[in-house]
């Protein structure tokens, strides 16, 4: 039982660390699109200044 119990526990800890890495995912994709127009924003007024 010793075994199971372990074997529960570590498959516990892989979901919650499957859980934080899809969030953590999920905040970078929201964070892209900011990112991407924000970059977009920046190459244009390059691309005009010169």
């Amino acid at each position: 039982m010793a075994n199971f119990k372990k074997d529960t526990f570590i498959l516990c800890e892989v979901q919650q660390m499957m859980k934080k890495l899809s969030n953590a995912w999920n905040e970078v994709l929201k964070a892209t699109p900011k990112v991407t127009s924000s970059l977009q924003k920046t190459s244009c007024l390059l691309m005009n200044s010169t």
